[in-house]
């Protein structure tokens, strides 16, 4: 889970963070689902590429 999808209607329904808008009240909640189960495998492989020694 990512703070992207932690600010969805079905989490915690913030409409704000830090002052702004969240990502769902910007850009929709299933354009925020896709970016939010995106991003979790690409910061997996950026932490597996650089962590080759351990």
């Amino acid at each position: 889970m990512s703070l992207i999808h932690d600010g969805l209607p079905c989490m915690d329904n913030d409409d704000l963070r830090r002052g702004k808008p969240t990502n769902h009240k910007a850009f929709g909640e299933a354009i925020v689902v896709l970016v939010g189960d995106a991003l979790l495998p690409l910061a997996f492989e950026h932490v597996a590429s650089r962590t080759i020694d351990v």
